[in-house]
């Protein structure tokens, strides 16, 4: 998590500007540039330097791509960077979950508008809501006796209400971002887990101030900026842990082998290409229904993340290929799967030999006899192979 949290933090510096400048202009658009403003000034607090500086970029940003045909070439910039930025994200999701194939152009584009347009109303949303039902309650309270003897406990429950509304974003995100269907409860979890961490991070820096006088001696005007990266490092540090804890918890039966997962021996990864191609080719060949990577998973008890790294290795090789239903036409985060090529003709060999397709061989080398001769000897042993007795077709055994 700390490699991925480092790259994201990065990419996040990046497109920060960007990604701002895209929110106020949706806002402006609904005419609440303003409270989008006094929002991010509320919500970072103990930022409020960096964060001015932010907004007054994107605001420059925004007057730059009005007008004409470089304002348009700007525009589609501040889209790319802004998009480019989610998928750095996603992909980080992606590989927690162990998927290997990332959302369409298509999914992109959809998916991610709807972010771009949903996240900076909803922030203004619940800020607004926070503000407006903590000063109605409290009239209520005083105007109202009965009501005054509890409030106190209406008091503890506005003060989490901000808190919840942390959990409701940690939850959209482990569930929106990685490319394959989450359960509820499992995205539920690891939302309240790193909200709430994120939610004791956020008051101990505001809290303690941690290092500013110690960076401020060192940096000057310019402390801000090394504590702001802190910050921003441990924010996505607890984002790809509440990930990692929706993952677990979706997958508790199998969790405990995860990470020898990405440590499988080449030989085990043949036999388990061989069985995952086997169950498919069996499904097809009695007419039932195209199994999924969940129900693959489970009926061959693998580990959910080894099952997807397979399966990926398989479509790449064109042994199998992803199907999905009408229904789920513009929905590819859970497809199902098929044999690629004739059953009649998928051997073990021709499995192993697809796979071995997979990348590149078109890097120059040395080009000696000995070379050659070791080449020999392969295809050599690959006609053996092909020609062994113990080369069964798969839809037989």
């Amino acid at each position: 998590c700390n490699l991925r949290a480092s790259a994201l933090t990065f990419y996040s510096l990046l497109s920060i500007v960007p990604a701002m400048a895209m929110a106020f202009g949706v806002a402006k658009g609904f005419g609440v540039d303003r409270l989008l403003r006094k929002s991010l000034l509320e919500k970072f607090q103990g930022q409020e330097e960096v964060v001015t500086r932010v907004i007054d970029f994107a605001h420059n940003m925004l007057e730059n791509t009005r007008g004409g045909l470089i304002a348009g070439i700007g525009l589609l910039a501040l889209f790319w960077l802004v998009i480019k930025l989610l998928g750095n994200i996603e992909k980080s999701f992606n590989e927690i979950w162990g998927v290997r194939k990332g959302r369409s152009l298509q999914r992109k584009f959809s998916d991610y508008l709807s972010v771009m347009l949903v996240c900076p109303i909803l922030l203004i949303t619940a800020s607004s809501a926070t503000v407006f039902i903590t000063t109605r309650i409290t009239q209520f309270t005083q105007k109202i006796a009965i009501l005054g003897k509890v409030s106190t406990l209406i008091t503890i429950s506005l003060k989490i209400l901000p808190l919840a509304m942390l959990w409701v974003l940690f939850t959209f995100v482990n569930v929106f971002m990685p490319n394959t269907k989450v359960n509820f409860k499992a995205g539920l979890i690891g939302g309240i887990v790193a909200g709430t961490i994120f939610q004791i991070v956020q008051w101990a820096y505001i809290s303690f101030q941690i290092g500013v006088s110690k960076y401020g001696a060192i940096y000057g005007s310019f402390a801000a900026l090394p504590l702001f990266l802190v910050w921003l490092q441990a924010s996505w540090l607890i984002v790809l842990f509440g990930a990692e804890i929706s993952f677990a918890i979706q997958n508790v039966e199998a969790y405990e082998f995860e990470p020898d997962c990405l440590h499988v021996k080449p030989s085990f990864k043949k036999l388990l290409a061989l069985w995952v191609t086997h169950l498919c080719v069996k499904k097809f060949s009695g007419g039932d229904e195209p199994p999924k990577a969940a129900e693959i998973s489970e009926e061959l008890g693998l580990p959910i993340r080894l099952c997807n790294m397979t399966i990926s290795d398989l479509v790449a090789s064109k042994v199998l290929c992803e199907v999905i239903s009408d229904e789920n036409a513009n929905n590819d985060l859970d497809p199902a799967y098929l044999p690629g090529v004739d059953v009649c003709d998928l051997t073990i060999s021709r499995v192993l030999k697809s796979l071995e397709s997979i990348g590149t061989d078109d890097i120059p080398i040395n080009d000696t006899r000995e070379l050659r001769k070791i080449k020999e000897c392969l295809e050599e042993f690959s006609e053996i192979i092909v020609k062994s007795d113990a080369n069964l077709v798969l839809k037989e055994i």
